[in-house]
């Protein structure tokens, strides 16, 4: 793609601030600031038995089964931890929650809530009109970034041994910025440890 070639009293214009700027001393380059990687830190194994980790963990599912969502709402299953991931970059909400749930199953703690929330609504204009003549729906809109990555992290090869199912939260527990997690009570592989 070529450059579009100033106009005369552009160029001129560019010349008269070009000429009041001073340039900075010679510096060495600042270095390379490390690549963020999320999934690069797995669980501290130690404390857990092995058998947490051996085989294929079966993925969490996205649901809630009846029985527990209703236990929940009659409040016969008591929610034992909640985890507020608030102001949280990604790199911080991932290690607070792998370190939850860690720290849950060796409490022997089922439910959690893991609060997220909503996200914040982002507009982008788009080129076919003007701003101030548009409705809200012409803009897209994009959820919050942990609301999305929860989900991905809790069916993770590090959290889904741990994790039997995740759903939305009911509005007296946050509603869609917030999500129950049930733990499992024996390793994935094992039978009759997912209830």
């Amino acid at each position: 793609m070529s450059r579009k070639k100033l106009s005369p009293e552009d160029d001129r214009l560019w010349q008269a601030v070009t000429n009041t700027v001073t340039p900075l001393e010679d510096r060495p380059e600042g270095a390379d600031l490390p690549k963020r990687r999320f999934f690069e830190k797995s669980l501290d194994t130690t404390a857990l038995p092995s058998e947490w980790y051996e085989g294929m963990a079966h993925p969490p599912k996205p649901m809630l089964d009846k029985h527990i969502k209703r236990q929940i709402k009659r409040k016969k299953r008591t929610i034992d931890r909640t985890l507020d991931l608030h102001g949280m970059n990604q790199d911080q909400a991932y290690t607070a929650l792998k370190a939850a749930v860690e720290n849950a199953v060796k409490s022997e703690i089922r439910t959690l809530i893991v609060v997220t929330g909503k996200g914040g609504r982002r507009w982008t204009q788009s080129e076919s009109a003007s701003l101030w003549s548009r409705k809200r729906e012409e803009f897209d809109q994009f959820g919050g970034v942990l609301k999305r990555m929860v989900p991905l992290w809790l069916a993770s090869q590090d959290l889904a041994p741990f994790v039997h199912s995740y759903s939305e939260a009911s509005k007296d527990h946050g509603g869609a910025g917030a999500l129950y997690v049930v733990l499992r009570s024996k390793p994935s592989g094992k039978r009759g440890g997912d209830r």
